[in-house]
C-alpha cells in the first residue's frame, strides 16, 4: 500500500494551496531582481531561495540558455497560442526524460484535470509527491528516464538522480497521479500517470502516461512559451551528469533530506509554520510558502551562506521556540 501522507489533492487542494502560498509571500519584501538561488529585495536584502517556485527554478532564475530562446521567439512574435512546430520539439525533449511514455501538454492545472476528468481519473485523486511522501513501501525495479545517465542500481538501491522506479506490484488497472521531480529517484507503480514539474517557472502543465488512457489532445502553447522550456529540459538533461553535490542537512534537524528534497519530519500548525517562515526569512532564506511543498537545496552556496543555513535548520529543531519569532517587516 503506497503511502498519502502530505499527498496535496487534485482540483479542490489548487485552489487551497495557492491561497495558503499568497499568504505567506506576502510577508517577502518586493523582490527587485533573481540571480541564480539568490532574490534580491527591496532595501537592499538578500535572500537565499530554497523554494525556487515549487522546483520551476531548481537550474536556477537565470538559465542564460533559456533567457536567450525566449528573447528570440519573442522578436519573432511567436507569443500567441497557434499551431507551430514547438510542439513536436518540446514532445521529443520530453521523450529524452521519459522514453515511450505518451505525453499530452495543457496550458494549466485547470485544463490538465478537465483531461484527467474526461479519461476518467476523478477529481479527488491524490496526486502523490515522492520528495514528501514515503512510497519505499512498494516493491520496486529499475526504468530510467534520462538518456544522459544509464540506469543502474546495485545492492543498496541505489540508484542515478534521474530514475523513476517503477512498481511491479501494482496493477495496470491501477491509476496513481505522481509529480515527478528532477535528481529524485521513486517508487512508481505500473500504470501511474506522471505530472512532471518542469524547471522553468513559466512552463505548460505535461502529463506523462502508458496506453491507452484516453485524453484528449494536446493544448495549443505559445511557441514562445514551447521554445523556452524545451531549451530548460535539454539544460535540465546535462545538468544531471554534472550536478554539484548539495550540503546534507545536519542531524537534529526537524527536516529530512530525500537528495536535493527536504520535507517536514511532522506537520506543523499553519501558525507555527507561519513562524518557521517568518525565522527562516529573517536568517536570509525562502522556505516554501506551503509545507507540502519541498524545502530545495541549492548549488553554489558560499562557505558563509552555508553555515547560515546549517544553524537555521538546527535552530528549527527546537519548536517551542518557534513562538519566540519576532519578525519585523
Amino acid at each position: 500500500m503506497f503511502s498519502l501522507k502530505k499527498s496535496v489533492n487534485t482540483t479542490m487542494g489548487i485552489a487551497t494551496e495557492s491561497a495558503r502560498s499568497a499568504s505567506l509571500l506576502r510577508h517577502l519584501p518586493p523582490v527587485l531582481r533573481a540571480r541564480d538561488f539568490r532574490l534580491y529585495l527591496e532595501g537592499n536584502r538578500r535572500v537565499v531561495d530554497l523554494w525556487q517556485d515549487n522546483g520551476g527554478a531548481i537550474l536556477g532564475h537565470t538559465p542564460p540558455a533559456v533567457l536567450r530562446e525566449l528573447k528570440n521567439s519573442a522578436e519573432r512574435g511567436l507569443s500567441a497560442p497557434l499551431h507551430h512546430f514547438t510542439e513536436h520539439r518540446f514532445i521529443k525533449a520530453l521523450s529524452k526524460l521519459f522514453p515511450g511514455k505518451a505525453i499530452r501538454v495543457y496550458s494549466d492545472n485547470a485544463s490538465l484535470y478537465r483531461a484527467l476528468a474526461t479519461a476518467g481519473i476523478p477529481a479527488d485523486t491524490s496526486v502523490i509527491d515522492p520528495s514528501v511522501s514515503d512510497t519505499s513501501s512498494a516493491k520496486q525495479t529499475h526504468l530510467s528516464v534520462s538518456d544522459t545517465t544509464s540506469a543502474t542500481s546495485d545492492t543498496t538501491g541505489t540508484t542515478n538522480a534521474n530514475d523513476t522506479l517503477v512498481s511491479d506490484t501494482a496493477s495496470a488497472n491501477d491509476t496513481h497521479l505522481f509529480r515527478w521531480r528532477p535528481f529524485l529517484p521513486f517508487a512508481c507503480p505500473v500504470g501511474a500517470v506522471l505530472l512532471p514539474i518542469l524547471p522553468w517557472p513559466l512552463s505548460p502543465v505535461a502529463l506523462v502516461y502508458d496506453e491507452p488512457l484516453a485524453l484528449p489532445p494536446s493544448d495549443y502553447i505559445p511557441p514562445l512559451i514551447l521554445s523556452a522550456t524545451t531549451r530548460a529540459v535539454y539544460d535540465l538533461i546535462a545538468a544531471a551528469s554534472k550536478r554539484q553535490e548539495v550540503c546534507h542537512i545536519p542531524s537534529g534537524s526537524l527536516w529530512q533530506q530525500r537528495g536535493v528534497y527536504c520535507s517536514l519530519t511532522r506537520r506543523l500548525s499553519s501558525a507555527d509554520y507561519e513562524r518557521l517562515f517568518l525565522r527562516f526569512l529573517d536568517a536570509g532564506f525562502l522556505l516554501p510558502p506551503d509545507q507540502d511543498q519541498p524545502l530545495i537545496l541549492p548549488t553554489g552556496l558560499s562557505h558563509g551562506e552555508a553555515a547560515k543555513l546549517d544553524a537555521a535548520l538546527l535552530m528549527q529543531s527546537d519548536t517551542s521556540a518557534l513562538a519566540e519569532s519576532t519578525h519585523q517587516p
